[in-house]
């Protein structure tokens, strides 16, 4: 498990469709052992969209999802749009616009995993983030994939 520090910062950017044609980040060559540095990485887009470096309960959720995509890009491709409507389908209840904001996420991380980082195939089972006042730090376990059984 490693700690990941970040600053809790305001940004004032206009809300725009997320860009699929992703150039990997400088994070992209994270070594094996950071994964709470992926994760952040990957999750810094959301947060930079939705402002939400001051709320600890929002960028909290917003690492949710990121761990949920991560899990999901795992998966056989098949496999992968049934385990993401099961996660919208609870998430959104019968709300169509939140529904259809939630596949664009999910998408979008599931897509910047792919791309950014591909080769990095550990399963997350646990996350601890804590607001440390100026930052957030965050704890991530994970097994490799090899170790990971399917749900019943």
């Amino acid at each position: 498990m490693r700690i990941m520090p970040v600053s809790k910062k305001r940004y004032k950017k206009k809300r725009q469709p997320f860009n699929k044609n992703i150039t990997p980040p400088k994070a992209a060559t994270v070594t094996q052992d950071k994964l709470s540095e992926a994760i952040m990485k990957m999750a810094e887009p959301l947060l930079d969209r939705y402002h939400v470096y001051d709320s600890y309960n929002d960028t909290k959720k917003i690492i949710g999802f990121t761990i949920i995509a991560w899990n999901i890009s795992l998966l056989p491709i098949k496999d992968r749009q049934i385990e993401k409507d099961k996660v919208i389908k609870s998430l959104s209840k019968k709300d169509r616009q939140l529904r259809a904001d939630l596949h664009e996420i999910f998408d979008y991380l599931i897509h910047r995993k792919d791309t950014c980082f591909e080769n990095d195939n550990r399963h997350i089972v646990d996350y601890q983030l804590t607001d440390q006042g100026d930052k957030y730090h965050l704890v991530v376990a994970s097994t490799a994939i090899g170790d990971v059984k399917p749900s019943p």
